[in-house]
């Protein structure tokens, strides 16, 4: 089973009210019958890589941006 997640995020500067970041992330996540037997227990899994994987790369991403 593949779950695709599309996340949109936006970080605002409260100070300025400028927009630092703003992007919609994509990212998938599977699950397997060697995960779960279940479907309803293989879509739970395969959400849950789907959003870990999504958070991960907005980690990445905000570590990138330049230093304020």
């Amino acid at each position: 089973m593949t779950v695709t997640a599309a996340i949109a995020y936006r970080l605002t500067d409260t100070v300025s009210g400028a927009v630092a970041y703003n992007k919609t992330l994509t990212s998938i996540g599977t699950a397997t019958l060697d995960d779960a037997i279940t479907n309803d227990n293989r879509l739970r899994i395969a959400d849950q890589r789907a959003v870990g994987a999504n958070l991960q790369q907005l980690v990445l991403d905000l570590y990138a941006l330049p230093a304020r």
